[in-house]
Formats: structure tokens, sequence, C-alpha cells
């Protein structure tokens, strides 16, 4: 595998974390961090550091990943019928969606699907679609284009901070945990067994309270060993809250961890305490397509 310099950025309600990662087959360099708010009108904000440079490390990037801001996105979980054919998935799968947007047009939106739960016995599955509106992915990969920078992965923010558990965190495939990815706006919690997401929710009540009946719903009756929290706005008041209620450890996700072996970028320590902001940038700019 030949050297690349590869950026993740996430966003939410205004305020962007871009981390610069140089990637060789055996070594995982941390080049830079940045984390900066929406200073302007622009709707491709997030994405001024690497499209107007002034950092010469910011220079080198060959390709991009993006965390899309949770309340960017439609998240629909349902049960799916698995005996129908690829074609009439896809057009239930639309219709679902239509339902949840007013005006939905199937040809607007690209979608991926999460299969949560199968029971062929019964032949049907509980999924999670995630879709976005084509013109936002056209835009970001046209002006990346525009100076000569590939779009590598686009997700959903919940997706990146997934991968920054699973990847810092490998003993998780062997429990059962909770993640937790807090936006300013919305709390989203999945259900991760053996390193999977079984169970989805998303909830706009960031009081403890409400966090830890969000939790609960997704939790059910499923013993937790950990819950792990990420994201650019995780309530100060929240670890004691879910630790007395699920008595669980209650972990920030590093997504410095593990995935980074060496580091040439001398601001680091500004970020400690801070790292699981970073959680969703990180993991998608080193998730392997």
């Amino acid at each position: 595998m030949s050297k690349e310099c590869i950026a993740g950025v996430s966003y939410s309600q205004g305020l962007a974390h871009l981390a610069v990662l140089e990637v060789k087959e055996k070594e995982t360099k941390l080049l830079h961090l940045e984390e900066f708010i929406n200073a302007g009108q622009n709707p491709l904000w997030y994405l001024e550091y690497l499209l107007e440079p002034k950092l010469r490390v910011l220079k080198k990037v060959d390709k991009v990943s993006v965390g899309l801001d949770m309340a960017d996105i439609i998240l629909h979980q349902f049960p799916l019928d698995i005996t129908l054919s690829k074609e009439n998935q896809n057009e239930h799968i639309h219709w679902e969606l239509s339902n949840l947007v007013e005006g939905y047009q199937s040809k607007d939106y690209i979608y991926d699907l999460h299969v949560l739960e199968s029971n062929p016995e019964n032949q049907v599955a509980e999924v999670l679609a995630v879709a976005v509106k084509q013109l936002q992915i056209y835009r970001l990969q046209e002006n990346l284009e525009r100076k000569k920078i590939a779009l590598h992965i686009v997700d959903a923010a919940y997706f990146g901070a997934e991968q920054s558990l699973l990847t810092n965190f490998p003993e998780v495939k062997n429990k059962s945990v909770v993640l937790l990815y807090c936006s300013h706006n919305r709390i989203d919690v999945g259900l991760e067994i053996g390193g999977t997401l079984k169970k989805y929710r998303y909830g706009i009540d960031r009081t403890a309270d409400g966090v830890v009946e969000l939790v609960k719903d997704v939790v059910d009756n499923v013993t937790l060993n950990e819950i792990y929290c990420s994201g650019p706005a995780v309530p100060s008041d929240i670890k004691q809250p879910l630790q007395n209620a699920f008595g669980s450890k209650v972990l920030m996700v590093n997504p410095f961890r593990q995935m980074i072996t060496t580091s040439t970028f001398i601001s680091y320590d500004t970020f400690a305490g801070i790292e699981h902001r970073f959680a969703s940038a990180v993991g998608l700019a080193l998730k392997q397509i």
C-alpha cells in the first residue's frame, strides 16, 4: 500500500471536527486536528479548511471522508420481507421513506441499508435505512474534485464513531455495549452486540433523565457490559446517571487509542479530554470501502 494522506471531517450544527492522517501499510500517523465553527453562509463550510487550505499539511490531502450531521439524514427502522426481489425491496424501502418525508421522491435520495436482525423462519429482517439527498453528495464530490481531492466515504456520523469504537476497543466484539453519538440537538443510541448494530433509537431530550430513558428503550432486557460516548456534544453530567441506571462502566470513545501508531502533530495535547469529539471523523477516514 502506498502512502496516502486522508482527512476525515464531521460536523454538527455549526461545529466541525477535522482529522488529517497519513496512512501506510503498517503505520498510521496523525498529522493534524482542527475544531472550528461555521463562520459564513457556505453550505459546505465544514470543508473550508480543505477547499481553501492555508496550512501546508492540509494541501497534502488526497482524499476525504465526511460524517454527516445526524440531523441531515433520514434514519428509519422497519421490518423488511427478505423474500422480495432486489427491485421490490428497493421499491418497498422508498415507500417506507416516503411515509416519513413530505414530498419524497425516490430519484432524489440514495440510501444504505443496515440489517439489524434477521429471522429466516419468518422471512423477515429488521433493517435500518439511512438516506440522504443525492444533491448533497454530488456537491461534496464536485467541490472536492475541483481541488483534485477524492471523496472517500460519506456516512452518518454515528457510523464513523462506531468504526472508531470497533477498531480502538476490539474487545467489544465479544460484548454487549451501547454507543451514544451526542450532537448538539439530539442523541443517537445504538445497541451493539458482538460488534454489530442490533437496535437503534434517537431522541432530542439531552437531559440526563431523557438520555437514560432513551438508552433503556434500546437496551430492553439485554445485560450491558459497557456504555461508550462519542460526538461533539456529550452532556457533561451524563456519566454518573448512566452508571447508576445500568451498573455499567461509561467510557469515552478515544479514536486515537489504537488506530494511530505515531504522530507529528505537536498540538495534540490541546485536545486532551475531548478526543471523543473526533471519533466520527477519524473512524470514517480510516474505514476501508
